[in-house]
């Protein structure tokens, strides 16, 4: 069984399990249960607990807090995520409500451990509950026959028997971040005990006292005692520049014995050192823009190279960015993610991290460069050993290409059809060669009735006239906009006047007919027909060849 101490924010549940560990939160709060220690064996009588020396069960930890103050916080617990938590008691200090120690006793009422794996869960809640840390152990619940031989057969902890130090550096000794630190030290502990000693450099948001090695926070040192590599009877580190948490000024080096068997037991030492953080030499960083020259004209509508150079000391870890023209972002961004700064390509003799040459081609469109002066700046931005910025700029002349100009169109409105099936039909053609235009946007209004569209192959676009507006004989007026790519825009508008159209059909009177009233018209159009005949034919027969006012 595995102890895990969790610092999370208020909002993420201390009981959620998945395949990573939670990502590290900066909280000035931290809480530990120092006992019942991870994976330790836990005997069960009823809605009893025990330890293996048949003391009773009962929780005890510490908590912790930037500001040094716990009067204002509680402590609860909760087994085997059986809700609600459980309050626990202050044991501090400054009283019951110092919970920098505290405390819990199970019983009856709250008694849900069980054979198997159980979980145990503190949590420290300060700030009215805007605050939250957790603390979670595992256990192993054993069914208790009222007797514990185990006590017979192990060794009482002795914690007075226990101890650990720091030997070099001293209290209040300067030590200088940019040079490696060797930490000497010391510990004693029983012969059978499994024990190792970690150290800590510098304050840190995370666990105080974490139980394993792995917590970056403390580091493994290296055994030195007499009895071999796992000996820490006397040990030793040395902290390699950058690998630590230490500041400017007082920093403490805190250093943990962690016993794992046969029982878990921590203790403590620190010393106090003052860090000398070096002053970075930035007379040592240089950035220049070689190519183009101050003053140099550019064609924005072609490829522009920049060409520079710098110089950093060889261990420092440096790139060079360039930005195009003005801009309202910020002048001197910390990442070349941001927009206004591009990463130039390493031109350096040392190959792709190398920028003490560099370049850089800028595309058109991809700057902020206008008509006129401009700038271009470089920026050296240095990331280690220190944080560091230098900057070089020239002005260039900044030519932008004329735009094409725009051909002028014709627009024409003719109004076509009869009666109720009329429509507008809009034509457009170039001003010039009286070609067609395809695919021109127009848009306008009947009378406000809107209407839009594009030509057609032959530049024809129609749209029907409103029946309703044919039937009054209003006046039909229309206005046209027309725009297509290359041509400039062309408005106009005309009016048709108005004929009002009778959709009414009128009554027809039916006349009676028999059926010798047909045969007798049929007879009369057959005479007449005849009689037109002859009379054509003997005009013709004259050479006389008129057209006779006959049928």
């Amino acid at each position: 069984m595995v102890a895990s101490a969790q610092i999370l924010p208020q909002n993420n549940s201390p009981t959620t399990t998945g395949s990573s560990s939670p990502a590290p939160v900066d909280n000035p709060y931290g809480i530990r249960i120092n006992e019942p220690s991870k994976g330790e064996t836990i005997y069960i009588n009823g809605t009893e607990y025990f330890y293996s020396s048949g003391k009773k069960l009962s929780l005890s930890g510490i908590s912790v807090a930037d500001s040094g103050n716990l009067t204002g916080c509680d402590v609860s617990v909760v087994t085997n995520n059986v809700f609600p938590y459980q309050p626990a008691n202050g044991t501090g200090l400054l009283g019951i409500k110092d919970f920098s120690k505290w405390s819990y006793t199970f019983g009856t009422k709250y008694a849900n451990l069980h054979e198997g794996s159980n979980k145990i869960t503190s949590k420290l809640t300060c700030e009215g509950g805007n605050a939250k840390a957790y603390y979670t152990v595992n256990v192993t619940g054993v069914k208790s026959n009222g007797t514990f031989t185990e006590l017979s057969q192990t060794i009482n902890t002795d914690l007075s028997a226990l101890s650990v130090e720091i030997l070099s550096p001293s209290n209040g000794e300067s030590v200088y971040t940019d040079s490696p630190i060797e930490v000497n030290g010391s510990s004693n502990y029983p012969q059978n005990y499994d024990c190792e000693v970690l150290l800590s450099a510098g304050n840190s948001d995370g666990v105080i006292a974490p139980t394993s090695s792995n917590d970056p926070n403390f580091k493994k040192t290296q055994a030195k005692g007499v009895n071999g590599s796992l000996d820490y009877r006397s040990w030793s580190i040395v902290l390699e520049p950058g690998s630590t948490n230490l500041k400017n000024g007082s920093q403490p080096l805190t250093a943990k014995l962690q016993c794992y068997s046969p029982f878990s037991s921590v203790k403590f030492a620190n010393v106090n050192v003052d860090a000398i953080l070096p002053t970075p030499d930035l007379s040592a960083l240089s950035v220049e823009i070689l190519s183009p020259s101050n003053g140099e004209s550019v064609h924005t509508d072609s490829p522009i190279e920049v060409n520079g150079s710098s110089n950093y000391p060889q261990n420092y870890d440096c790139e060079v960015l360039l930005s195009a023209g003005n801009s309202a972002g910020p002048i001197a961004p910390s990442s070349s993610n941001n927009s206004n700064f591009k990463k130039t390509q390493a031109k350096g003799v040392n190959g792709s991290l190398d920028y003490r040459s560099w370049s850089i081609v800028l595309e058109p469109g991809s700057t902020n460069l206008k008509n006129g002066s401009q700038p271009l700046t470089a920026k050296l931005q240095c990331y280690s050993p220190f944080s560091s910025v230098k900057f070089a700029n020239v002005n260039v002349d900044a030519i932008l290409p004329k735009p094409a100009e725009l051909k002028t169109m014709d627009v024409s409105i003719d109004k076509a059809g009869e009666g109720l099936n009329q429509r507008i039909i809009i034509g457009t053609n170039d001003a010039i060669n009286k070609d067609a235009l395809e695919s021109a946007t127009i848009t306008g209004t009947i009378n406000e009735q809107r209407f839009s569209g594009s030509s057609n192959i032959d530049g024809k676009y129609s749209t029907n006239i409103s029946p309703s507006l044919l039937e009054s004989g209003d006046t039909i007026n229309v206005s046209v906009t027309v725009t297509k790519d290359g041509y400039k825009l062309k408005k106009t508008s005309t009016s048709f006047e108005g004929i009002p159209i009778n959709t009414e059909t009128p009554p027809t009177t039916p006349r009676p007919s028999t059926s010798n009233d047909e045969s007798n018209s049929n007879n009369e159009a057959d005479l007449a027909d005849k009689i037109f005949d002859d009379v054509q034919k003997q005009l013709s027969e004259q050479g006389i060849n008129i057209p006779l006012p006959f049928g």
